[in-house]
């Protein structure tokens, strides 16, 4: 299964649009992968490519909240430790039963259902947010 990049996964945000279409570049890279019959290795280094970006575009949303005092962040960041959870419990079980390629298809087919979701709801409330701020800024420095 891959994810392609739609108008209706369109945060608002730039900044935030380019990381999630990375982040789906390396999503669908597990499904390449599966489709390639890489190696384990290879496979695993998709993996922790992927474990680490998400932590790197996680880092720069969560920084963006605190900048500008995002009132829904607890819950956005609650979102972000759960998933951080999930994809270390999914790369765990393939650490102790292997590798199998229906146990990778499931974490991408999960990867994609919550990326989805979470760009829709979440994200997009943050993009909103950020909207309104650069909106309010550029009022004040008219007003000023």
């Amino acid at each position: 299964m891959e994810i392609k990049w739609t108008s209706d996964l369109t945060s608002g945000d730039p900044h935030i649009d380019n990381q999630h279409k990375e982040l789906i570049k390396r999503i669908n890279a597990i499904h390449l992968a599966l489709d390639n019959q890489l190696t384990d290795d290879e496979i695993y280094r998709i993996i922790d490519f992927l474990n680490g970006y998400i932590m790197f575009h996680f880092d720069d949303e969560e920084k963006l909240m605190k900048k500008h005092a995002y009132p829904g962040a607890i819950y956005h960041k609650r979102e972000h430790n759960k998933l951080t959870k999930d994809v270390k419990n999914y790369r765990k079980q393939l650490d102790e039963k292997g590798l199998s390629r229906a146990y990778l298809a499931q974490m991408q087919a999960f990867l994609i259902n919550w990326l989805i979701n979470h760009i829709k709801k979440t994200d997009t409330l943050l993009a909103s947010f950020l909207e309104s701020v650069k909106y309010r800024k550029k009022f004040d420095q008219e007003e000023g």
